[in-house]
């Protein structure tokens, strides 16, 4: 288990996750010969894969405003039960409502029917913008919880379980799937690819306690939180689709 860490790229994951897909640590990145190929080798690709996007969100909003407009409600109607005390309810029934529709749209290869009602595709559970939204607030609640927003080197030895190994994988293959999604003009294999990484995530949310004493390992599992939760908000700004802190 040790030596599949050891073969992460830790060092082009952090980049990555930091925001390589919009340039937001540029800087860092060509600080060194490795980053510079992988900003390099992925920029291109995700400006593709941006574009190609962006132009299904923009019919989606543009032909579907009516429809925009009911999902927003339903979300709003949604939030005022599970969460009544939520603050900035309404930005996050615009960010939930609107990006449940644009995840279900681009969800699917574009050549497949796709079944729609409102009761799947604002589902909090399965394979939905809001599961992906919320896993995303979840780690974000975390962080929060932790006091902790950045993390150094950590030891690889304190995240060997089968959950942690799972999601930092996930979470490496992150520029390739960039690369695929523009090279086939592809948006799903971004959303499928996003909901992988949340349903990973939150079985690594079942099994670690990022809360802990022993500082080093609370350090280690809150580094994963922080990379996981950077991949999911690049992924979904991808897409098109803005993520609530809290939900």
């Amino acid at each position: 288990m040790l030596d599949c860490l050891k073969a992460i790229n830790w060092k082009k994951t952090g980049l990555f996750a930091a925001g390589v897909a919009f340039g937001t640590a540029g800087i860092k990145i060509l600080s060194s010969d490795d980053a510079k190929n992988v900003y390099s080798n992925c920029t291109a690709a995700v400006l593709r894969a941006k574009d190609c996007v962006m132009n299904v969100v923009s019919t989606v909003q543009e032909n579907a405003e009516d429809i925009l407009k009911e999902s927003v409600s339903k979300i709003r109607e949604i939030i005022a039960e599970k969460n009544p005390d939520l603050k900035d309810k309404e930005d996050v029934a615009q960010k939930v409502g609107i990006g449940a529709n644009i995840f279900n749209d681009l969800y699917n290869q574009r050549i497949k029917d796709v079944t729609f009602t409102w009761e799947k595709i604002h589902s909090f559970d399965g394979e939905t913008g809001p599961y992906v939204q919320y896993t995303y607030a979840r780690a974000a609640s975390v962080l929060r919880k932790t006091g902790i927003t950045e993390v150094g080197e950590i030891d690889p030895s304190l995240v060997t379980d089968e959950t942690s190994v799972a999601l930092l994988k996930e979470i490496e293959r992150f520029p390739e799937v960039i690369k695929v999604a523009a090279d086939r003009l592809e948006p799903s294999v971004i959303s499928r690819y996003v909901m992988g990484v949340a349903q990973s995530f939150n079985r690594f949310y079942h099994e670690n306690q990022c809360n802990v004493e022993d500082q080093k390992l609370k350090e280690a599992r809150v580094k994963i939180v922080i990379l996981a939760k950077q991949v999911i908000k690049d992924g979904l700004d991808l897409l098109g689709i803005q993520c609530p802190e809290q939900m």
